[in-house]
């Protein structure tokens, strides 16, 4: 069975922690430490790669490094379906001012992914720039030059997109 073990530079561990802070600091209500956003990519990393390959290769840290962003945001919106659901389920009479406030961050994080894949339908390009941006924490002028188009026209597509999904996230 293949194995993902964190073997690495401590230097990947800890970009892995900086990118896993810099999306909590973006998340209300959110109880997951940096740490424990680290360990759970981890652990789907793992549980992937156990199930995918039939080769005995083993995969370090290094290899999720590009994809760590949008994994972790992946977790993180898993977790905001399941607090709703489970919101949801208990009885709305007992419901706290905190569990409240929880089910509306969790919310709000869905309806925004929800928006963002409607927006891949129409715009996938659209889209991409907006997980660039978003999920993956990158300056526009970053964005623009990994998907190979102007700063200008980046911060363009970038004003049509906030309006876009601003409209979407309204009508929700």
């Amino acid at each position: 069975m293949p194995e993902v073990r964190p073997d690495a530079d401590p230097s990947e561990y800890d970009q892995l922690r900086r990118i896993a802070r810099s999306l909590l600091r973006n998340e209300a209500e959110c109880t997951l430490t940096a740490t424990g956003l680290v360990h759970e990519l981890f652990l789907k990393a793992s549980g992937r790669a156990a199930v995918s390959s039939g080769s005995e290769s083993e995969s370090t840290f290094s290899a999720l490094v590009p994809y760590a962003p949008r994994v972790m945001r992946q977790i993180l919106i898993d977790r905001a379906r399941r607090r709703i659901a489970r919101i949801r389920a208990q009885d709305h009479t007992k419901k706290e001012d905190v569990a409240s406030r929880k089910y509306r961050a969790a919310v709000m994080l869905v309806e925004l992914d929800d928006a963002i894949e409607l927006l891949g339908n129409e715009s996938p390009e659209h889209a991409e720039l907006v997980r660039l941006h978003l999920y993956d924490a990158l300056a526009l002028e970053i964005v623009a030059e990994r998907m190979g188009i102007s700063r200008a026209t980046a911060f363009r597509k970038w004003a049509f997109c906030r309006t876009w999904l601003a409209s979407k996230l309204m009508d929700a």
